[in-house]
């Protein structure tokens, strides 16, 4: 049985009638549960010309999950909902893989490997699901030679994580307190102007301030400061820790994973923590005033893998923004990047993370700490 992790193939032209399937409301579904991945519409199709990638392909298909050892994850069985009177079809199974490229130093762009479950189907033949339109986004055309790698379990002896949009789900309550300061003065900040200055380190009031408004420098910094203030009332208020963090968090420890906190939040967030039951959980929470420069800077990262006694190869970092996973880079750790919080699936794909996952519910299907 074949163990490679890369299979080579050679875009080919589809069908053009996989994007309606891709857009079903229970297979939209699916896939962001099961790959992270919400789908652009429709596949990329690859054609297997060589017996040996074939070869290779039978070869995943046959693996099965082995906690105990190296081998690859099982795919996850995608399934049409139950409905009485109604036949079910379009079942398949679904490999998390990379697209492999030489953008962004990382590595490949996260998709979902579709295995139809129908009989008699083509062996030569794969479809691959992402969050982005891989032909336009690679440059790719048809007969060009692409590399998909199969994504395998990380062996870490620590896993550390962002707050924000990660374990705390608080990108209402920014929007809360940015609109809050924001309307004495007839300005109005939505929420994808929030989540988008989350995910991209930027600020709220350079998109909500209009560029001509004579007002535009003092409006922004009184507005930055009024948020200030408001923001401990607003967090207690609005903010929470995601459900079931803390079980997810016992998971990784019963698994000989050791945990920590490298966030940009400030202290007002730890009563959260507290009130959740997890700060226990946590060898070290560095917190923004630890540190002298923000993500994607590693400083944090590194500083809290001193004070632990782990190496960075020996590590992950779990974030919902581009900016986590550029900072795990340079750090040296891996990255895993988790929906929920302030960027989409297709943004965080553009950053090449490690493993794109629907919740911190499946890091611990991913994630095992050393032997």
């Amino acid at each position: 049985m074949s163990t490679t992790r890369q299979i080579e193939g050679v875009v080919a032209d589809g069908l053009g009638k996989a994007g309606g399937f891709t857009q079903i409301p229970w297979v939209r579904s699916q896939f962001v549960t099961l790959a992270g991945i919400d789908p652009h519409p429709g596949t990329l199709n690859l054609q297997l010309e060589h017996a040996t990638q074939q070869a290779h392909w039978r070869g995943w298909q046959q693996e099965v999950q082995s906690p105990a050892s190296n081998m690859m994850l099982a795919p996850a069985a995608m399934l049409p909902p139950q409905v009485e009177g109604e036949a079910q079809d379009c079942a398949a199974h679904v490999y998390a893989v990379h697209v492999q490229t030489d953008s962004a130093g990382g590595p490949g762009i996260p998709a979902a490997l579709v295995l139809p479950a129908v009989p008699d189907y083509p062996a030569d033949k794969l479809e691959l699901v992402a969050a982005l339109p891989l032909r336009a986004h690679c440059q790719l055309r048809s007969g060009d030679r692409l590399r998909i790698q199969r994504c395998s379990p990380l062996r870490l002896q620590a896993l550390l994580f962002d707050l924000d949009g990660t374990l705390v789900d608080s990108v209402a309550a920014y929007h809360v307190v940015a609109q809050r300061a924001a309307e004495p003065h007839g300005i109005t900040v939505t929420r994808a102007q929030v989540s988008r200055a989350l995910a991209l380190n930027s600020n709220f009031w350079d998109e909500a301030v209009p560029a001509d408004d004579p007002r535009r420098e003092a409006l922004k910094r009184g507005m930055a400061e009024q948020a200030m203030r408001d923001w401990p009332a607003v967090l207690a208020a609005e903010a929470s820790m995601f459900q079931g963090v803390r079980q997810s968090l016992l998971q990784l420890r019963a698994q000989g994973v050791r945990l920590a906190v490298v966030s940009g939040a400030r202290r007002e967030v730890l009563p959260l923590l507290q009130a959740a039951g997890v700060m226990e959980l946590f060898e070290q929470v560095l917190l923004s005033e630890d540190v002298s420069r923000r993500k994607p800077d590693p400083e944090g990262i590194l500083r809290c893998l001193s004070l632990m006694g782990v190496a960075p190869d020996q590590a992950g970092y779990v974030g919902d923004t581009p900016i986590d996973v550029q900072a795990s880079r340079r750090a040296g750790v891996r990255s895993v990047a988790v929906l929920g919080g302030a960027a989409d699936s297709a943004l965080l794909s553009t950053a090449q993370p490690d493993w794109l996952l629907a919740s911190h519910a499946a890091i611990a299907n991913v994630v095992r700490g050393r032997d």
